[in-house]
């Protein structure tokens, strides 16, 4: 993978691209007034690590935009929380102010966020993610990231994010340990392969959740262990999850207590 700058890039973030590069084992090289597109072609790469001045990352994919941190979503359903609504995954998992959440798969970080901010300042979220690229760009998104919405550079202090595979996660820890296990694995089958979210598919962890794992999520967790997935996926069933239903969205929860 190319770890690069934005054009006409500070010395500190091209200090920066260089010591990502040693870290990533990718190969650092100038952006100059090149194109991502015009990198990958020379190159012969088609991933590619853009490192901005204020310190957040662009990774970009060939045929895809381009992947970086954004609350989005989670800006959206915490406002709504402030006002006193309900979010369905914070009701799914009964999660309450001063849990310990265990977030398996951080992912985008969207879901992370939300369970932060329910569990409050008490509480506290561990957000596993086992890609190394989504990682990066989640925790330099964290710590760089112009938040629109105030209470969010709160929140975002009661996450402690990881780079660990979920199932070596769960199996070091004590029984009873934690409140609340999660799980948003790589869905089955996408529901919209032209999504924003494409470009997770080729770094992503994409391997199915096993039995062994839940079976350790139930030892860990004191109260609930949740999952999301496609609403007509049989990863439920297969799992022993007990179905959630949302009558208007393309995700459902499940639950085993």
């Amino acid at each position: 993978m190319i770890i690069t700058t934005s054009y006409k890039a500070a010395k500190h973030t091209t200090a920066h691209a260089a010591a990502l590069a040693n870290q990533m084992d990718g190969s650092a090289v100038i952006r100059k007034s090149n194109t991502i597109s015009q990198l990958m072609k020379y190159y012969q790469e088609e991933h590619v690590m853009v490192v901005e001045d204020e310190g957040t990352l662009k990774y970009y994919a060939k045929g895809h935009s381009p992947l970086f941190f954004h609350p989005n979503m989670a800006q959206l359903r915490i406002s709504r929380m402030i006002k006193g609504e309900t979010d369905p995954l914070v009701r799914a998992g009964d999660i309450r102010e001063g849990d310990h959440v265990l977030d398996c798969t951080m992912g985008l970080a969207s879901d992370t966020l939300v369970l932060s901010y329910a569990v409050g300042k008490e509480g506290k979220v561990t957000a596993l993610e086992s890609s190394a690229v989504i990682y990066e760009i989640m925790v330099q998104g964290m710590e760089h990231y112009a938040f629109d919405l105030e209470v969010l550079h709160e929140v975002k202090q009661n996450i402690h994010m990881v780079h660990m595979d979920y199932l070596e996660m769960l199996q070091s820890l004590a029984d009873n340990s934690v409140d609340v296990v999660y799980f948003d694995p790589m869905f089955r089958t996408a529901m919209d392969q032209s999504t924003p979210l494409a470009p997770l598919r080729g770094i992503a962890n994409a391997s199915p959740l096993t039995l062994q794992a839940i079976q350790e999520a139930k030892r860990v967790a004191r109260r609930r262990v949740v999952m999301k997935e496609n609403k007509y996926s049989g990863e439920f069933a297969r799992l022993g999850f007990e179905q959630v239903l949302r009558t208007y969205a393309k995700t459902a929860y499940g639950v085993m207590e």
